[in-house]
């Protein structure tokens, strides 16, 4: 907490100790709430000390280490499997049942981030592109009039997933 809050706390307390002063004019001069003036008085009759209480650390993770390496399994696994598969899977591997909110920041933490895979990123290296632009230059010399092009096969990307997880750095799989 930096001085000038603890200044703050000081004076508030201070001002709240001079006779014939009421908590909500207080409140109104130093622009704080009612509920923190009641706060920062309790805490100062039952401790002493106006300082800022410690940071709890909020709540233990809900995967342990080998949960962690449980969820490392299942995303090597299935990259592009949805939360709710992960969630499955997860738990078909004997780990804990999460909500599909912890399976996210799990994922985020092992840093797995979401990633679109609907198409190859070397697609534009300049490897790629210059075997593109010979491909271009060898069909223009041949006779196209004999090549006989059949087209039976679709492709639809709606059938496919969008998205997949990988490490950072990494391409999904």
């Amino acid at each position: 907490m930096n001085a000038y809050s603890i200044d703050l706390r000081e004076r508030v307390v201070a001002t709240c100790a001079l006779p014939g002063v009421r908590i909500y004019q207080v409140a109104a001069q130093f622009g704080v709430s009612v509920s923190f003036m009641d706060k920062l008085l309790c805490r100062q009759r039952t401790t002493g000390s106006v300082a800022a209480l410690p940071p709890s650390g909020g709540p233990a993770p809900m995967l342990d280490p080998t949960g962690q390496l449980r969820l490392t399994a299942c995303l090597n696994q299935q990259p592009d499997a949805t939360l709710d598969e992960l969630r499955t899977a997860l738990a078909a591997a004997g780990g804990p049942v999460l909500s599909r909110t912890s399976v996210w920041r799990a994922t985020e933490s092992l840093g797995w981030g979401r990633k679109k895979s609907v198409h190859a990123a070397e697609r534009d290296t300049e490897r790629v592109v210059a075997l593109r632009q010979l491909f271009v230059e060898t069909i223009q010399q041949e006779d196209v009039t004999r090549f006989v092009f059949v087209d039976e096969t679709s492709t639809n990307l709606t059938y496919c997933r969008r998205y997949g997880r990988a490490p950072q750095g990494r391409r999904v799989n």
